[in-house]
């Protein structure tokens, strides 16, 4: 049997630390065979404009589509 590498990636939204705009920071988390490692890619969203199911906005501004 080998040992398989799993690869996984998805975006959070920290809702724990509110920036004083009132936006909270996206987080990459990448995880291999179990490990993870978070990533900042310095964006920033509502907390009401995120959707964590699909781990993105919902908002139809320019950013919100970029993001």
């Amino acid at each position: 049997m080998k040992n398989q590498q799993f690869f996984n990636a998805t975006f959070i939204a920290r809702k724990a630390r509110v920036l004083r705009n009132g936006e909270v920071p996206i987080i990459l988390r990448i995880s291999i065979a179990g490990q993870r490692a978070e990533l900042n890619i310095n964006r920033t969203v509502k907390p009401d404009m995120w959707v964590a199911a699909k781990g993105m906005s919902k908002g139809k501004s320019r950013a919100d589509i970029e993001l």
